[in-house]
């Protein structure tokens, strides 16, 4: 049987598809924060990775709701 993970959302600026502050912010994501929270046995989720997100403020609750664990990053 497949093990759900706890969920973990995390909230940061991302940036424009194509832009140096979207490269920027997907390093920090997949390195500082991705990696260790997958490797602590969270399955992670960023708003821009999330397919399908019709109401962006729905989801937002939701997702800040229903996590077991919420990471912001407050850097800029």
């Amino acid at each position: 049987m497949h093990e759900t993970k706890p969920a973990c959302f995390v909230a940061m600026p991302f940036g424009k598809s194509g832009t140096a502050m979207r490269t920027k912010y997907d390093s920090v994501y997949d390195h500082v924060i991705r990696m260790p929270v997958e490797e602590a046995g969270f399955q992670c989720d960023r708003a821009d990775k999330i397919p399908g997100t019709d109401d962006m403020v729905d989801m937002l609750k939701s997702k800040l709701v229903t996590a077991a664990l919420v990471v912001v990053d407050l850097s800029d």
